[in-house]
């Protein structure tokens, strides 16, 4: 049965009534109305593409059986160069109207041999620094010792940003923004239209996954989406590919798990060494620095203790020989850094009212909208994904730690750059 012509389709208005189960279905895995419009742009576009391909070698089969005299279809080959009197086609289309940034020169000739490339290289950050690499050392000009059967030799080799990380690690808008570019650069490298259409697909599937809204589900399809990518390119090099279209539930599950077990080990990790430095302070006991201070307060001689005129009475004097420090509440010690009379955020409602902070479990915030975060057993805080957060980067002196043990984010709006008690949504 032969194909059918798609030469005349005109693609839809996907804003329209017709499309709406559809768009909803994406704006329900957490995209906005415009990004859901483009979503099934880019899905239309790559079936009608292929569609085309399959229309084209239906036609040249058909001009081969009947001979080249009798034609079907006027084809014109990509090298036919026009006559005198024709014009090129490309005279009748104006400039763009939009130009999208680049990713480097090495990234396309991967993609032309069809190897894996991070997603990195195609954010606004990666085309930019991109962009300076091309500038500052043109084609053909970098060299390096590169290995072979007879030692290694100075050959050219590309030049390539050191910052990319991997796909695992992007944001969610990173890799959103990041696997449009790639597609469109996918098309440009002559890439199949079946093999574009899979990683549309690949990526819609995982756009509307319903593990998404689950905890550690976002990790999991950060872990998918990256391993699995991975595997599918080298085996479309090798030539065993498979549909990568179908998300398969068994290996997503096995991530989310793996992930969840991951960070079940950092925390008990971080409990350990916590447990092992108070095992370690109270076998050195007090320190010297505030053995000699007591000491030096206790043979401080009395005439030199500067005088009040107002006699104290038995009961602050008592008060005020005691050594021991008065005990603060967990609360009291957060306000530390806060201004006189007034109480710190709560990192679960950002409410500054006098309630139990250490176990709130509100289910929205002051304001009347919905938490982002959730308290558990233990006191550990929770965000939407069931990652655990930082307490002491939700309090006014927040946590200093730099080596990315502890997951810095706020527990209100779930920003980076700032704790609960710094968030916009946080009552005054």
């Amino acid at each position: 049965m032969p194909p059918r012509n798609p030469t005349t389709d005109v693609e839809p208005d996907f804003g329209e009534e017709l499309w709406d189960g559809a768009r909803n279905a994406i704006i329900e895995g957490g995209k906005t109305a415009e990004q859901a419009t483009e979503i099934l742009r880019l899905a239309w576009t790559a079936r009608h593409e292929r569609d085309l391909d399959l229309w084209n070698e239906h036609l040249q089969q058909l001009r081969t059986e009947e001979g080249e005299n009798e034609q079907v279809l006027e084809i014109i080959p990509e090298d036919a160069q026009p006559t005198e009197t024709e014009m090129p086609d490309w005279l009748d289309r104006p400039t763009p109207s939009f130009l999208d940034i680049r990713p480097a020169r090495n990234v396309l000739k991967r993609l032309e041999k069809k190897e894996f490339v991070e997603l990195w290289h195609f954010t606004v950050e990666g085309c930019r620094i991109a962009a300076a690499v091309d500038i500052a050392t043109p084609a053909n000009t970098t060299f390096g010792l590169v290995g072979t059967d007879k030692g290694y030799l100075l050959q050219d080799v590309e030049a390539s940003s050191t910052k990319a990380i991997n796909d695992e690690y992007l944001t969610w808008n990173q890799l959103t923004e990041a696997k449009t570019r790639m597609i469109g650069c996918l098309r440009d490298c002559k890439w199949k239209s079946y093999e574009v259409e899979q990683l549309i697909m690949f990526y819609l599937s995982l756009d509307v996954h319903p593990i998404r809204s689950q905890p550690y589900g976002m990790e999991a399809i950060m872990r998918y989406q990256d391993r699995v990518r991975r595997d599918w390119t080298a085996r479309l090099s090798s030539g065993a590919p498979y549909r990568i279209s179908e998300v398969n539930e068994d290996l997503m599950k096995e991530l989310r798990d793996e992930i969840k077990n991951e960070e079940q080990a950092t925390i008990s990790a971080r409990q350990m060494e916590l447990l092992r430095k108070q095992e370690e302070a109270l076998a050195r006991g007090p320190s010297s620095s505030s053995r000699s201070s007591h000491n030096s307060r206790v043979a401080r001689p009395r005439n030199s203790r500067s005088r009040s005129p107002v006699r104290r009475t038995g009961y602050n004097r008592r008060r005020s020989r005691s050594p021991e420090p008065r005990r603060q509440s967990f609360r009291a010690s957060a306000n530390s850094g806060t201004k006189e009379g007034k109480l710190s955020v709560c990192p679960i409602c950002l409410g500054r009212d006098p309630h139990k902070v250490s176990s709130c479990q509100a289910a929205k915030l002051w304001s009347g909208e919905k938490a982002q975060s959730t308290r558990v057993a233990g006191g550990r805080i929770l965000n939407k994904q069931g990652v655990v957060l930082c307490s002491d980067w939700q309090k006014p002196v927040r946590c200093t730690d730099v080596l990315g043990t502890h997951r810095h984010e706020c527990s209100g709006c779930g920003a980076r750059d700032h704790g609960a008690n710094g968030c916009d949504k946080a009552q005054t």
